[in-house]
């Protein structure tokens, strides 16, 4: 299946990747309950992935990334991203004392990560459908649509 992200502006996928890694370090070093779900292919998986949006956010204003990928892997890994670089929290408050101009910021390339994740699980059959329509259902975030 295509999963398309974007265009956003390249500073919300910055500020977001940059969000990503210290979550996904914070996690690595204190994995919790969530030690079997952090497991070195999804470290290295979720790392690669950031690279790669950085280095694209770099290239230009916007931000715009389309990948092929097999419909298991993306629910599989939407589900360990969400629960470990963002710590089960989708909107990505780790804390009350969150910068609220860098959530803000950060809100436009979480929205289309978020949105184009659920768009393309929704064309792929009943049982990824299902998926996609619980977890926009459960999304605490009004701009999740």
């Amino acid at each position: 299946m295509l999963l398309e992200l974007g265009p956003v502006p390249s500073p919300s996928a910055i500020a977001y990747v940059e969000f990503c890694r210290y979550r996904l370090a914070e996690v690595v070093a204190d994995p919790g309950d969530l030690a079997a779900t952090l497991t070195p292919d999804v470290v290295g998986l979720f790392t690669a992935l950031l690279d790669r949006w950085q280095q694209i956010a770099e290239s230009g204003p916007m931000f715009t990334w389309v990948q092929e990928i097999n419909v298991e892997s993306l629910e599989y890994h939407f589900v360990a991203f969400v629960r470990v670089v963002l710590g089960g929290d989708p909107i990505g408050r780790t804390s009350e004392s969150a910068d609220d101009r860098e959530v803000e910021l950060r809100r436009p390339f979480r929205v289309a990560l978020v949105n184009g994740t659920l768009i393309a699980l929704e064309g792929e059959g009943q049982g990824s459908a299902a998926l996609a329509a619980e977890l926009r259902a459960q999304w605490p975030d009004d701009d999740i649509a």
